[in-house]
């Protein structure tokens, strides 16, 4: 007979013990949180053409599932970015957008930075893989949180093969 075991711990989620026939004892560990799965972190961006304009401190949602990087009207107005062409992008319900793209636009996380562009597009910035990539950062979905490579927590380093 399998019987549970079930702990609910100091941050109110709850572990769980299942022991099995086999004698085999399973753990699981579940918590109830209502932005699980998303990750947040704060950037400050600038326009690298125009440095007399003072960064902007942004905080955006860091996906691994999207490529680039994306801003909002207002943060692209702030730091007086140019458009360069109009772009085609797909967003997470399928459908296709004709959206600004602007740069360059400078991304600095800690001790890290990359210059990429931008599309402008939604109500919030996203933080996409590319630049995430390009400054050597990880995200922790546990932890929900982004953070410098642990293998290389100084500099960045890159596979080029």
């Amino acid at each position: 007979m399998t019987t549970f075991e079930q702990l609910r711990n100091s941050a109110g989620c709850i572990d769980i013990a299942l022991d099995n026939p086999s004698g085999i004892k399973l753990l699981a560990y579940f918590c109830k949180n209502e932005n699980m799965g998303l990750t947040y972190t704060t950037i400050k961006m600038s326009n690298p053409r125009k440095p007399a304009l003072e960064p902007i401190e942004v905080k955006c949602l860091a996906d691994t599932g999207a490529l680039m990087m994306s801003i909002t009207e207002t943060m692209c107005i702030q730091l007086q970015l140019e458009e360069l062409e109009k772009r085609a992008v797909t967003i997470a319900d399928g459908s296709i957008h004709q959206v600004p793209f602007v740069g360059p636009v400078r991304i600095d996380f800690g001790n890290r930075f990359c210059f990429t562009g931008a599309f402008v597009f939604g109500n919030e910035a996203l933080l996409g893989a590319v630049p995430m990539e390009e400054m050597d950062l990880v995200v922790h979905p546990a932890k929900q949180k982004v953070m410098p490579n642990p293998e290389h927590p100084n500099v960045p380093q890159y596979i080029m093969y």
